[in-house]
């Protein structure tokens, strides 16, 4: 699925899609991943079937990122 203008980072495309780590959403111009909170964020414009439910799915499922004090 592509998400046009969606990139918060540069306000290019977005795309969703799978490999052997998993689904993801990236942008097209910059490289930029999604993060899984900015994923859920994609929610409502998520089509039902396919990958794109499969991908909310393996999102609301991950553990959260551990974060570290710098």
């Amino acid at each position: 699925m592509y998400w046009l203008k969606g990139c918060p980072k540069c306000g290019g495309d977005l795309h969703g899609d799978r490999d052997t780590h998993g689904a993801y959403v990236a942008c097209l111009q910059c490289g930029h991943y999604l993060t899984p909170e900015q994923e859920l964020a994609l929610e409502s414009f998520r089509v039902e079937g396919g990958l794109e439910i499969e991908m909310a799915r393996s999102v609301a499922n991950s553990p959260a990122p551990a974060t570290s004090a710098a």
